[in-house]
C-alpha cells in the first residue's frame, strides 16, 4: 500500500493498516495506548490523498474532543486543518473554526472538525441551531469521515438522546457520510449489550455489522442477554402479591 505516515507504524499498525484502509466501517479497539488516534490519522491523510474524503469530523467526550487539535494532529498530521467546536467556544477559536470554511471549494486539503459529544444532548432548540446544524453542513457538503471516540461513552445507551441524534446522522439519507469509525479501548464496560448502541451507529444504513440479531435492541437482547424474573417491594393491590418483572 503506497503510503508512509509522518510517524512510522508499528509492525501491528501497518499490518491492520493495510488490511482496513479503505473499508467503510471499521471499530478500533485497541488498548490505551497503542495507537488508535494514530491509526486514525493516518487512514484519513491515506483515504484524502486518494479523493476518497474531504472532511474528517470526530466526536468526542469534552476535552478529549481538544486534545485531537492539540496534541494528535500535530504529532501524526500537521498537514491537516483542523479546529474544534463546542458551544461555549473562545473568540480565537471560533475564528479558527470559521476559517475552515473560507473557501469551501478548496478541496486541496484534509479538514479535521472536533466537536464534543455533550452537545448532542442539549435542548432540540439549542440543539437544531449549533451542534445540529454543523454537523449536518458537514455532512451535506464534504466527502467524510465520522468518528466516535470513546464510543462506549459517547454512544453507550441506546435510548439517551445524543445517541439517537448520532444514530440519526449514521443512518441519514442524501449525506455524504462514506466512512465510519469508532475508538475505544474498553468497548463493554459492563455487559455484551454496552456494544449494541456504537454499532448499531457504525453499520449506518446497512446490514447490521454484529448480524441480524442486532437489527433492533429487542432483537438483541433476546440473543445476548438473560433475563431474570424477580419480585418488587410494591404489592399489586388486586391480586395481593408482590410485582415481577423481567
Amino acid at each position: 500500500m503506497n503510503y508512509e505516515p509522518i510517524l512510522p507504524f508499528f509492525d501491528y499498525q501497518r499490518e491492520d493498516f493495510s488490511r482496513v484502509a479503505e473499508t467503510s466501517n471499521i471499530a478500533v479497539l485497541y488498548e490505551q495506548g497503542l495507537g488508535k488516534t494514530k491509526m486514525t490519522l493516518d487512514n484519513a491523510r491515506y483515504l484524502h490523498a486518494h479523493g476518497e474524503i474531504e472532511m474528517l469530523l470526530v466526536v468526542a467526550p469534552s476535552g478529549v474532543h481538544t486534545n485531537w487539535i492539540t496534541d494528535e494532529v500535530p504529532k501524526h498530521a500537521p498537514d491537516v486543518f483542523a479546529a474544534s467546536w463546542s458551544s461555549n467556544m473562545t473568540a480565537k477559536t471560533a475564528a479558527r473554526f470559521r476559517a475552515l470554511f473560507d473557501d469551501p471549494d478548496d478541496r486541496s486539503r484534509l479538514r479535521l472538525v472536533a466537536m464534543n459529544v455533550e452537545a448532542f444532548q442539549t435542548p432540540e432548540r439549542y440543539y437544531r441551531n449549533k451542534a445540529g446544524a454543523i454537523c449536518s453542513m458537514i455532512l451535506q457538503n464534504f466527502r467524510t469521515m465520522m468518528v466516535i471516540d470513546e464510543s462506549s461513552e459517547c454512544i453507550k445507551g441506546a435510548g439517551s438522546t445524543r445517541t439517537k441524534r448520532l444514530i440519526g446522522f449514521s443512518q441519514g439519507k442524501g449525506q455524504k457520510l462514506f466512512y465510519r469509525r469508532i475508538l475505544d479501548g474498553t468497548p463493554i464496560d459492563n455487559a455484551p449489550l454496552d456494544l449494541y448502541a456504537p454499532f448499531r451507529w457504525l453499520s449506518g444504513r446497512g446490514a447490521p455489522l454484529l448480524g441480524h440479531h442486532a437489527a433492533n435492541k429487542t432483537s438483541f437482547e433476546r440473543r445476548y442477554a438473560i433475563t431474570e424474573r424477580r419480585e418488587s417491594k410494591h404489592i399489586n393491590p388486586r391480586t395481593g402479591q408482590p410485582h415481577t418483572y423481567d
